[in-house]
């Protein structure tokens, strides 16, 4: 599964009731288009991992809205027991490719503890999630003459 954070919903966010970090962009229609229809063809998914673990029963909603600060409306729910999210546990949701606006983000409710990363990926496979905070040397590359 390839992460990418443009497409991300929330990275390590503490669980509490209320919206994702980040707000998906999914830009404006062009060319003529007049219904979004994001993976037609190639189904995507929205990939819920706890680095972690949930305490309580999480509810999490895709929402969709014309404006960032607009009207969010729900255009699908999942529900997420204790036992499905303790560290390291992750799982995928189908996302519908019709009836999406503009914008996206996820309504949290339910949950008191824990932390999640969300977003929307492609291939959910096999993954590991990796804790984050960790630090890389630079790396310098010799320049010739």
């Amino acid at each position: 599964m390839i992460r990418d954070a443009l497409l991300t919903f929330s990275d390590n966010q503490a669980i509490a009731a209320g919206n994702s970090q980040n707000v998906i962009d999914l830009g404006p229609l062009s060319g003529g288009n007049t219904a979004r229809q994001i993976g037609a063809g190639t189904p995507l998914y929205l990939a819920l991992a706890f680095p972690a673990s949930l305490v309580g029963t999480l509810t999490v909603n895709l929402q969709t809205s014309d404006t960032e600060g607009g009207t969010y409306t729900t255009v699908t729910s999942t529900t997420v027991a204790p036992a499905d999210a303790t560290s390291g546990k992750k799982f995928a949701v189908s996302i519908p490719t019709t009836g999406l606006k503009r914008f996206l983000r996820l309504s949290y409710a339910g949950g008191t503890a824990g932390t999640i990363w969300a977003g929307i990926v492609q291939d959910v496979g096999q993954w590991t999630l990796y804790h984050g905070g960790y630090d890389m040397e630079q790396i310098t590359y010799p320049v010739t003459p």
